[in-house]
């Protein structure tokens, strides 16, 4: 496996940075570069991404608190956990898209653009009077997110050479881990204080911060060279067709099943099975040059072990973010009984370690150029504080689930900046946009699956558990219900 130091770094021009390309063919290049000096342009550059980012990873967990006082705002109806999952949902299957037309016509537009939907989406949600409104403007949110967290990679890819990426990601992590920590608690005192509609116009000023930020700082050179016939014929629409089919099928099972339905119930079996299969047939025609000329995953992408490897690992990484960050506030309010503003102190171990590892662990990445002791070490601390979640109740004391949620922050924030540079290391400039689509696109999926999941197996355990209920009223209240979302 090829250390960081060994790997050509190549850049684009621009007064956004100051160092120039090494070299630009495929082949590694065997001297160690040096770090790159980054001039002021980055840097206002730098911030406007944050802000972006922040945005995005903050709207990610801010309604979750804030879910019971929406609904009772907006008749939502049983297609009240679409108003979580339809941004998840639209969020993963247009990132795939994103990364095609990055190539295509640009970074720096599409950026602008997607930040730009992203704050039209928050105005709707706002302004939200239907659950038809709320949900529609929840999935225009998604759209703008996924081009936003998709984009602000790739572009912190091109600005940024290979030796230098482990430290800038890890800080442009931390400023999202921060963000998606302090979400429900923020959405928790809005909510609280009947100013939910808030939560979504806040994003409008800091989008436009944002949109100006990028337009004033923002210079990335990208030529074409082709006509817009020609790039439309680039596009793989069959390909995203697919793709987007597929993860809005299991999306929908994972969502209703133990909920709404049984597992076993026929159309969950038909409406995973149908989306599984999509999916085996996505990966089969982006082999075929006659039905995908232009493949929106590339197949030399999954033919590097290393890369492969790195982007299964991130899937996992991101499921297992969200496993925590939707978890733990549940343990604290419903068998500790905590309320929720303790429940968001609780949350702190998570909130300040998880993006301080980051930072820390991607400045050493960037010095050392080694990211393996990072995956074993991150991945190893995950399996030990999961083991320990195993332990907590209502009885034992605070030290368990302080150690464990100490040590699932240290882990998550260990690995983080480590999971991209990974996925690159092997490929070429060529393949930037295209790997970091991929890996945006299954960290996205793997949020679907993290807080699916784990919620559909609550449920199931509960549904089982239900009749030691003793009080008819509570029980009556609680069966059939969504119990994670109730």
């Amino acid at each position: 496996m090829a250390e960081i130091s060994n790997i050509p770094l190549n850049t684009i021009e621009g007064p956004e940075t100051n160092h120039t390309a090494v070299s630009s063919s495929p082949e590694r290049n065997e001297e160690v570069q040096t770090a790159a000096k980054y001039t002021w342009l980055f840097w206002m550059a730098f911030v406007a991404l944050s802000l972006s980012a922040l945005v995005s990873g903050l709207e990610a967990s801010i309604v979750s608190t804030a879910l019971p006082t929406i609904l009772a705002s907006v008749e939502v109806g049983q297609d009240y956990v679409w108003v979580l999952n339809i941004y998840f949902l639209t969020s993963a299957a247009s990132q795939p898209l994103y990364s095609q037309l990055a190539d295509l016509w640009g970074r720096r537009w599409l950026m602008i653009c997607a930040v730009a939907i992203f704050a039209g989406g928050s105005a709707l949600c706002g302004a939200a009077y239907s659950a038809a409104m709320l949900i529609t403007g929840r999935g225009v949110q998604g759209i703008g997110a996924g081009g936003i967290n998709m984009l602000v990679d790739v572009i912190i890819c091109d600005l940024v050479p290979l030796r230098d990426r482990g430290s800038i990601v890890g800080l442009l992590f931390a400023i999202m881990s921060l963000a998606s920590s302090l979400g429900p608690v923020i959405g928790g005192a809005m909510a609280q204080a009947g100013a939910w509609r808030w939560i979504f116009y806040m994003n409008i000023p800091l989008c436009g911060i944002a949109i100006i930020m990028l337009v004033l700082f923002l210079r990335v050179s990208f030529q074409s060279g082709l006509t817009f016939k020609e790039q439309l014929r680039r596009i793989d629409f069959v390909g995203n067709g697919i793709l987007m089919g597929s993860t809005t099928l299991v999306q929908y099972a994972v969502t209703y099943a133990g909920s709404r339905y049984s597992w076993n119930d026929p159309q969950i079996i038909a409406t995973l099975t149908l989306g599984l299969l999509l999916l085996m047939v996505f990966v089969v025609i982006q082999r075929s040059p006659h039905v995908c000329p232009n493949p929106v995953v590339p197949p030399r992408l999954l033919s590097n072990r290393t890369s492969v490897a790195a982007l299964f690992i991130s899937f996992n990484h991101s499921m297992l973010t969200f496993w925590a960050t939707y978890f733990f506030p549940i343990y604290f309010q419903s068998v500790m009984l905590s309320t929720p503003t303790r429940s968001g102190i609780q949350l702190l171990p998570l909130v300040f370690i998880f993006p301080a590892a980051a930072a820390i662990v991607g400045g050493g990445i960037s010095r050392w150029g080694r990211y393996r002791p990072a995956h074993f070490i991150g991945l190893g601390l995950i399996s030990i504080a999961f083991g320990c979640s195993s332990l907590m109740s209502d009885v034992q004391s605070d030290s368990v689930w302080i150690i464990a949620e100490t040590l699932v922050a240290l882990g998550l924030g260990i690995t983080i900046p480590a999971l991209l540079p990974a996925v690159q290391v092997e490929l070429t400039d060529a393949d930037t946009a295209a790997s970091t689509g991929m890996w945006a696109f299954l960290r996205s999926l793997g949020t679907i699956w993290g807080v699916s999941i784990p919620a559909a197996v609550f449920n199931n355990r509960f549904s089982e558990l239900l009749w030691q209920i003793d009080d008819q009223t509570i029980k009556a209240e609680l069966e059939g219900d969504d119990v994670v979302d109730a």
